[in-house]
């Protein structure tokens, strides 16, 4: 009895770290409204971030001057995920990512992920 006990115990641990490999952290657009959901997040270095687009919705990572100006120039070299589009983006360097909706940005339709 003593055995099964560990051996469940184990088992069980193991199951709960090859569900922590899968971080099932997604940013979703709706053609219902102009936001991405959620807008900000805080991720670890690693990560990955699955965007599911609308056939309205883009996210296109832009630099900080351009998101505080209300820019929509891609950065070279960021990240693009084209309406309709789903697509996992890995996040491998500490800093601050901001994206747009490039049609909606004037609605204000932009969000940050910050890695650390």
């Amino acid at each position: 009895m003593k055995y099964l006990s560990k051996f469940f115990l184990l088992a069980c641990l193991t199951l709960a770290l090859a569900a922590c490999g899968d971080s099932g952290i997604v940013v979703d657009t709706s053609d219902r409204s102009m936001e991405f959901m959620p807008a900000d997040l805080v991720i670890n270095v690693g990560d990955t971030v699955t965007f599911q687009m609308t056939s309205t919705h883009n996210a296109i990572e832009i630099s900080k001057e351009s998101y505080d100006t209300g820019g929509i120039d891609a950065l070279e070299g960021g990240f693009q995920v084209t309406y309709g589009e789903t697509k996992d983006v890995t996040f491998t360097e500490a800093g601050v990512h901001y994206y747009v909706c490039q049609p909606h940005v004037t609605v204000g339709m932009l969000g940050t992920i910050t890695v650390q």
